[in-house]
């Protein structure tokens, strides 16, 4: 993490270039109130030569916002409209929130490199969600539709490959819908032929899988387990759980496996809805190359590129 202060000497377009040719670098996050003249320009064009996951929170987007903004860094809060279809012409992620860029950081730092295939396949944001616990996987629902995630609904086919899959305990008390609740009463065994049913259902482009609370026929070598599967279908698996100490052998080796792990159901959510964007964000990218980004740039924001300051200062609105 670097704070740039009020770029007195450096600012965000010397941070992209230099973390663009980072090796060790798959994600770049910015939080930014606005760009200094001409630079706006400059940032989106240089956005254009990495092919690293770009994230930005934009401050100041209520005038309350802008006033603390311009006390403190002299610069002016952009168009909020006009910079997001800047950023989306451009393939840049914009989060809302510092929640936000938070959850999509950790997703995208996980899930890049050798598991990058992902982000090709979440174009509709189809979730499946595996739950040991009712109430969590409404919670989980409500929070999908919050985010424009769509649960996937089963047909009798599919429920019947779910039931089929589950132990003789569990199969007389789950609830074979979307959330799938395991139940309390679930073993490794359940959790592990249930996500492997799912990877087989193509419409299901992201699973949520959530394991709380610690049903008492869960070992510690689950994470392991579900490691294996994901390794062997390649489908984006995201799980819910605390980082408790009980939780500690679980996480480590889903972590170990770049499985993304969120501390929050609206954080495991949120890590879905990252990879949905990331998606959109690749078909726009591949649609937009063959646009002249200098013609964008020119033509379409050239009238909002400037804003008087208090005191004759001037500010590039992008």
């Amino acid at each position: 993490a670097i704070s740039l202060g009020n770029k007195a000497v450096i600012d965000e377009v010397d941070m992209l270039s230099y973390f663009t040719r980072d090796p060790q670098t798959d994600v770049i996050g910015f939080y930014l109130e606005g760009f200094s003249r001409g630079r706006g320009r400059e940032f989106l064009l240089k956005s254009r030569l990495t092919n690293k996951t770009i994230l930005l929170l934009k401050g100041g987007k209520t005038k309350q916002g802008q006033k603390a903004a311009s006390s403190h860094t002299a610069a002016i809060s952009s168009n909020d409209r006009l910079l997001t279809g800047a950023l989306k012409q451009f393939s840049i992620i914009k989060c809302e929130t510092e929640l936000e860029l938070v959850a999509f950081s950790k997703a995208f730092s996980l899930l890049s490199g050798e598991q990058k295939p992902f982000f090709s396949r979440a174009k509709e944001g189809n979730l499946a969600i595996i739950t040991v616990s009712g109430g969590h996987g409404v919670i989980a629902s409500d929070l999908a539709k919050k985010y424009k995630l769509e649960i996937v609904d089963f047909t009798e086919d599919e429920k019947q490959l779910l039931q089929e899959a589950l132990s003789s305990t569990v199969k007389n008390i789950a609830s074979i819908n979307n959330p799938v609740d395991l139940t309390g009463s679930c073993t490794d065994d359940d959790i592990v032929s249930t996500l492997e049913v799912l990877m087989d259902i193509e419409r299901v482009e992201i699973i949520i899988l959530n394991i709380l609370p610690y049903p008492p026929g869960v070992s510690l070598f689950l994470g392991s387990r579900i490691a294996s599967v994901v390794r062997r279908f390649k489908k984006p698996v995201i799980c819910y759980l605390p980082y408790l100490a009980r939780y500690e052998m679980i996480i480590e080796a889903l972590n170990d496996a770049r499985i993304p792990v969120g501390n929050s159901i609206e954080e495991a959510i949120l890590m879905a809805y990252a990879v949905h964007l990331k998606t959109i964000s690749i078909s726009r990218a591949k649609v937009n190359k063959f646009l002249d980004t200098g013609a964008i740039l020119q033509g379409d924001y050239e009238e909002f590129d400037e804003v008087n300051m208090p005191g004759g200062k001037r500010i590039n609105k992008l």
